[in-house]
């Protein structure tokens, strides 16, 4: 599935990069290498998996490997079942490809109107099952979007119109009655002397 580009492959596909992605590959401060090897490190894989998928991932990164093929990539290379390689896909494309989107699709040729979300690019549904993702409003408040509305306040700029629930019945406070008297010693109660 993967085959490993050759120094000049390599050397003309970095010249016709974007410069984002030219930054994240070479970045000094934050090395892709690292930051990979961080998420590799959460998921209790040892070095040499580590250092297949920080391969896989600047591949990806250049274009040499499509966005659709990268868990597949991951599962070949590493012998890693579906599903932590689907993981490990997730957490390199929350890190670092999510911030590249744009330049990502230019990198793969993914038209504009037609693209895919990058999650959905990433990770291909499992054989026989649906792939629905629901983009999340970012101009709502995120403990919104959380709780679904659950804890909204009212607001004077928006009009409600009727209840689900009657309106609440009027109480009139009524005064207690007073306590009966004794009408026997009570066992508790010292008598006066």
């Amino acid at each position: 599935m993967t085959t490993t580009p050759t120094p000049q492959e390599w050397n003309a596909r970095y010249r016709t990069l974007p410069q984002n992605i030219r930054d994240v590959l070479m970045d000094a401060e934050n090395p892709l290498a690292e930051r990979v090897a961080i998420i590799c490190a959460h998921s209790g894989l040892d070095e040499s998996t580590c250092d297949g998928i920080i391969r896989l991932t600047a591949y990806l990164l250049m274009g040499f490997i499509k966005p659709n093929e990268y868990v597949g990539a991951i599962m070949e290379k590493t012998d890693l079942p579906r599903e932590k390689a689907a993981l490990i896909a997730q957490d390199i494309n929350r890190d670092i490809f999510n911030s590249l989107k744009e330049d990502l699709k230019s990198v793969h040729g993914v038209a504009e109107k037609h693209a895919a979300p990058v999650d959905a690019m990433i990770l291909p549904p499992l054989p026989g099952k649906t792939a629905t993702l629901e983009t999340p409003k970012m101009e709502e408040n995120i403990l919104e979007q959380k709780l679904g509305g659950a804890f909204r306040m009212k607001s004077d700029a928006v009009e409600y119109k009727g209840t689900a629930l009657p309106a609440p019945a009027v109480v009139t406070p009524s005064t207690p009655p007073a306590p009966a008297a004794p009408t026997s010693p009570d066992a508790y109660r010292e008598l006066p002397n």
